[in-house]
């Protein structure tokens, strides 16, 4: 785990509750499916990553109890990606399968459950591509002192495309979203 990062049992403990709650940490679409079990279930920049999108929605809306949560994160698209864009980078990005924070809503509200928040959140993508930079310039130090066997060209393809991706970040093209919703209680419905 990374520095400074607290895990949810480390949380849970902290604040007295470790006897009432568990995780379960995993491959959605391997998970065994327990219907009605889970309080919450959070996606973490995983959705877009899915070959059937729809498909783990309902999963979700299946293993939540009646006014569990679920709590998701992805990036976002809002139109084609320029072709240098696509393919591998796309892939690694989590952009390849990415939709609109409405199209996420959309399938969201399909799969039975009530969106309660929905939030588009720029900023996200702002760091998540500083943070690239950063391990760019680490590498390229590597390479330097020869620790890392890496043509350098690569790196310097890897700059370029980070620097065209701040652009189409920049021009609102891909982002980050975040929506939060729930299953209905039989009381509401």
């Amino acid at each position: 785990m990374a520095e400074g990062v607290i895990s949810g049992s480390e949380l849970a403990r902290r604040h007295g509750v470790d006897g009432r709650v568990s995780y379960l940490q995993g491959d959605l679409t391997q998970a065994p499916l327990q219907n009605g079990k889970f309080d919450a279930v959070v996606m973490e920049c995983v959705l877009s990553t899915l070959t059937d999108q729809e498909a783990a929605l309902r999963r979700c809306h299946t293993m939540l109890r009646p006014g569990g949560r679920l709590g998701l994160t992805d990036m976002t698209v809002n139109g084609p990606l320029p072709s240098e864009l696509s393919g591998l980078f796309a892939s690694a990005g989590c952009v390849g399968g990415a939709r609109s924070l409405d199209q996420y809503q959309q399938m969201v509200a399909a799969a039975g459950l009530v969106v309660d928040h929905c939030q588009d959140l720029p900023d996200v993508v702002s760091a998540l591509l500083r943070q690239i930079s950063g391990k760019l310039l680490m590498a390229d130090a590597a390479v330097g002192l020869g620790k890392l066997p890496l043509d350098r060209g690569v790196l310097l393809e890897a700059r370029r495309l980070l620097s065209r991706a701040q652009e189409v970040a920049d021009s609102g093209l891909i982002g980050y979203g975040l929506v939060v919703a729930h299953r209905m209680k039989a009381q509401d419905g």
